[in-house]
């Protein structure tokens, strides 16, 4: 006597018709999720539904489209001439990064950077990697520090660097220093590292044109999107070595900030070389650094997160106080 399958079951090989459809929905979900750019109607048909006829497969994918639905994950089908295209809506199906405001990220580096270096304290290195995690919109990380800290660049890092191979146009939606979010198309031009940050020299597209290429910090896009039908190349004239800056330093000069270090540490001290010009104050140990700055309110955070003395011009000196001030109001 045979014995009687249970309901859906289909042996002990195979995989029930409830089964199968799980398992199409999440192969569907994955394929959206790693992809840099929207997938076509061809490649999800052979890799997801490839027992599935043309027509079958467009009513399996809008059911499974709706499913995903139910999960949060909202997909979203472009037609452009005869083809069809899906990808996810990245703004309404992801949570969106949270960083701290100025005056919080403030307060915690004054309040909290003296325990760094108080040897008495137990934790004084688990809080100096827990300070660089700080999203600041004034700051750089500290250029000296124990041991290599990595920063994970998210998701645009990758996006970039496979635009760049392809030299084809990427759009982000990009923080700025100022707490601004706007949407640009980029042209990426070329990368450099800053420490754990890595930066992102582009051009941004303007109707038929570019404008003149300017530095990006990566951790400050979202959203990334690869632009398949749109390429770029990049100038015979470009340099990156040119846009090697320091955070104060992304714009127009404003004139030269003055800073006093006291006995700096070998690799601080080359970068003070390498971006302004230095002078030793007598015998105290005392270095006079002056370097160009496009923002007395950024060179006047910087100069705190690094523990340096402002001397000059007034407005250096102003903004250091006012950025105190701040912190003080709140503590």
């Amino acid at each position: 006597m045979k014995k009687k399958k249970e309901p859906g079951e289909e042996g002990i090989s195979g995989l029930s018709q409830k089964d199968e459809g799980v398992r199409r929905v999440a192969s569907l979900a994955l394929e959206l999720i790693n992809a840099r750019y929207p997938l076509d109607a061809d490649h999800l048909n052979a890799l997801v539904y490839p027992d599935l006829s043309r027509a079958s497969f467009l009513t399996a994918i809008e059911r499974d489209c709706k499913r995903l639905e139910c999960c949060g994950m909202h997909i979203v089908k472009e037609v452009d001439g005869r083809e069809l295209f899906w990808h996810i809506d990245e703004e309404s199906s992801y949570v969106g990064d949270a960083s701290l405001t100025k005056e919080e990220a403030l307060q915690l580096e004054v309040l909290l950077s003296p325990l760094t270096s108080t040897e008495s304290f137990a934790y004084r290195d688990e809080l100096k990697m827990a300070l660089l995690k700080i999203d600041r919109s004034f700051d750089e990380e500290p250029l000296v520090h124990a041991g290599t800290v990595r920063r994970s660049q998210g998701k645009a890092w990758s996006f970039l660097q496979d635009a760049y191979a392809s030299h084809h146009l990427v759009s982000v939606s990009y923080l700025d220093a100022q707490g601004t979010k706007t949407n640009k198309v980029l042209a990426p031009y070329g990368f450099f590292s800053f420490r754990d940050t890595l930066y992102c020299v582009g051009a941004e597209k303007t109707g038929a044109g570019f404008k003149e290429p300017r530095t990006y910090r990566i951790s400050r896009m979202q959203k990334p999107k690869i632009l398949a039908k749109e390429t770029y190349e990049v100038p015979d004239r470009f340099d990156i070595e040119e846009f090697r800056r320091l955070p104060f330093q992304m714009g127009p000069t404003q004139g030269a900030a003055v800073f006093a270090a006291t006995h700096p540490q070998p690799d601080f001290l080359a970068l003070m070389e390498a971006h302004g010009s230095t002078q030793i104050n007598g015998g105290s140990g005392r270095i006079l650094w002056e370097v160009p700055s496009s923002s007395w309110q950024d060179a006047a955070s910087w100069g705190i997160a690094q523990g340096l003395v402002p001397i000059a011009p007034p407005e250096l000196v102003e903004a250091t106080v006012s950025c105190l001030k701040e912190v003080m109001q709140h503590v």
